[in-house]
């Protein structure tokens, strides 16, 4: 991501997987202040009651082996679907945006906000070194107009 800022965020609702929120958009900010802390809220939110990230939704031993880092996406293009199920495409409900999002706009239309506010996964797409597409899982979060991402530090980064 320090390479190529460009990445792609798809939340889905595991009980509608025909309902989701793609973001594109670029890597505001990356960093490891705060990182550990926000996954700590995470997984509380996750878990419904308080919890530590190492320790508690995974083992401690990853603390010795995993950085943290938190990174804030401004997305620049979104999109939102929602359809019922296989239907034909004239009957499917959608609701999309498009195009630059300005700053004062948020990211996702209000039908879909709840994909990066409440416990549900997400996958985050970033190009490797390679060039070519890695795909992660990832916890989602919502601050003001960015999107919040957790990820690890890669080795040699």
């Amino acid at each position: 991501m320090r390479r190529d800022r460009r990445i792609t965020l798809l939340c889905y609702d595991p009980r509608r997987p025909l309902r989701y929120l793609e973001v594109r958009g670029t890597v505001a900010e990356m960093t490891e202040a705060g990182a550990t802390g926000h996954l700590d809220a995470l997984a509380s939110k996750y878990a419904g009651r308080p919890v530590r990230y190492f320790g508690d939704a995974i083992p401690t031993s990853f603390a010795q082996t995993e950085t943290p880092v938190l990174c804030r996406i401004r997305p620049a293009h979104v999109v939102a679907l929602d359809a019922k199920g296989p239907t034909r495409r004239d009957e499917e409900e959608r609701t999309r945006t498009t195009g630059p999002i300005a700053a004062e706009e948020l990211p996702a239309p209000a039908s879909h906000l709840d994909l990066l506010t409440r416990p549900i996964c997400g996958v985050f797409t970033t190009l490797g070194h390679d060039g070519q597409p890695r795909s992660t899982v990832v916890w989602v979060d919502l601050d003001h107009e960015c999107a919040l991402v957790n990820t690890a530090l890669q080795p040699g980064s």
